[in-house]
């Protein structure tokens, strides 16, 4: 055989090759289900798309996203994990403790990995923090029994005179109820008077600051999908009516909020993109333990 019918013989193969493999080669399919909407220029996911790049994982090009947003809604949860799942992904993400539940009950066998959400072993979605088991781990962010009281100490800080405090929150959600019944038993100790007003949709908050401006000289507002989806008509909404704010998570301060208390959902959302990696890579979630993020505050 001649030199140059060897060499042709030899890039024939090699194309041949080449193309049998280009054509079996399939991107990882990420689904991602989260409060908050897509390409949302405020989202706090973008610390998670980022620390993905750095760990060498290029959208459409070794793998691609199926995304849904409840806006907000945690009811929405279910009916879009399940939606996601029938799109055959991978690896499914999530966050808030009504999302771990969506996507725990609709698989056991996908891999879910948690950007935030609350006690995951008190409301018992897994055994331990240690050792999770099953397909679920993630980062939970809950306030402890010892930070909640921290928030009434520090209002008082910032307003001296401090009588009444309103507290806008989500009675929905599971972890707000604790939060709640945690508040209610630091004011018994420090003496404070506390007003509940309650949040179901975006379109309460106007009158819930309302009745904040009118019965508090400060104000609350807790965590969880609604509040933190529509952070920015919140931190608004407190500059128009010159109350003093705190809240729960720093991302509030990131866009305008006064002051912030609470644990950085960025460390979280990098450590799950890291997470997402090593189960990429072949670790088994249920073997990664679920981290608890340190609480700081941000003036």
């Amino acid at each position: 055989m001649s030199t140059v019918r060897a060499l042709v013989l030899l890039l024939t193969v090699v194309a041949a090759t080449a193309a049998k493999a280009q054509g079996t080669h399939r991107l990882v399919r990420l689904g991602f289900v989260d409060p908050d909407a897509q390409l949302n220029p405020l989202s706090a996911t973008d610390a998670f798309w980022e620390r993905l790049r750095e760990l060498g994982w290029v959208r459409n090009k070794n793998f691609t996203v199926v995304y849904r947003s409840t806006e907000g809604r945690a009811d929405r949860f279910p009916t879009l994990v399940d939606e996601v799942l029938k799109s055959k992904v991978d690896i499914l993400v999530t966050s808030t403790t009504p999302g771990a539940f969506a996507a725990k009950k609709a698989t056991s066998t996908i891999p879910i990995v948690v950007l935030a959400f609350g006690d995951p072993v008190g409301s018992g979605l897994v055994a331990t923090l240690a050792h999770p088991g099953g397909n679920l781990t993630g980062f939970s962010l809950e306030p402890t029994a010892e930070v909640t009281p921290k928030y009434l100490q520090i209002l008082k800080e910032m307003v001296p005179r401090l009588s009444t405090t309103a507290i806008i929150s989500n009675p929905n959600n599971p972890q707000i109820r604790r939060q709640v019944a945690q508040l209610k038993s630091a004011a018994a100790e420090q003496h404070a008077h506390l007003r509940f007003i309650d949040v179901h949709a975006p379109e309460d908050f106007a009158d819930a600051f309302i009745a904040a401006h009118q019965d508090a000289e400060a104000l609350l507002v807790l965590s969880d999908s609604i509040t933190v989806t529509h952070r920015k008509a919140i931190t608004e909404l407190a500059m128009k009516y010159r109350i003093p704010t705190l809240y729960t998570t720093l991302e509030f301060v990131r866009i305008g909020g006064l002051i912030g208390y609470g644990a950085d959902q960025n460390e979280s959302y990098r450590g799950a993109a890291e997470y997402v990696d090593k189960i990429l890579r072949g670790s088994k979630p249920g073997e990664l333990p679920i981290q608890q993020r340190r609480t700081s505050d941000c003036w």
